[in-house]
């Protein structure tokens, strides 16, 4: 399978949010991301994966395939947190762990969401990327 590079992500992910010209209609977009995110499993909500200090409940898991890519899956009771959770899954999703630690994602502030998140949600959007970070840390 041919995975796509972060960067190449990213500009589709551009390309689907310059449809909307005001932030509401953005807005809309990120929570309907947010409702396709698959649930997790009962199994999988426990405490190891919640994240902490986030306003939100929020859980991610992942695994290794066996070519060494990573996956994510994660839930949030938070609409617009669990689409910018589906954002971050669509990017990092089969990407190697070290891929994913040498990126610096840019498509939040090329698209305005970073301008226009409420503090708390930023600051939600910030722990989710650490703890990808983390887990990609561990992973290699």
């Amino acid at each position: 399978m041919n995975i796509k590079s972060i960067q190449e992500i990213e500009n589709e992910i551009y390309d689907e949010f310059t449809i909307y010209s005001s932030w509401s209609e953005k807005y809309e977009y990120l929570v309907e991301l947010g409702r396709g995110l698959n649930k997790l499993k009962p199994q999988d909500k426990i405490e190891k994966n919640k994240l902490s200090n986030c306003t939100s409940r929020v859980w991610i898991i992942s695994h290794l395939d066996s070519d060494g890519n990573i996956y994510f899956e994660a839930e949030s009771d938070s609409l617009i947190i669990a689409g910018l959770l589906a954002l971050v899954i669509k990017i990092y999703n089969g990407q190697t762990p070290q891929t994913v630690l040498q990126s610096q994602l840019i498509v939040f502030d090329r698209i305005g969401i970073s301008a226009n998140l409420t503090a708390t949600r930023a600051n939600g959007l910030n722990l989710i990327l650490t703890r990808i970070k983390d887990i990609c840390s561990n992973s290699v």
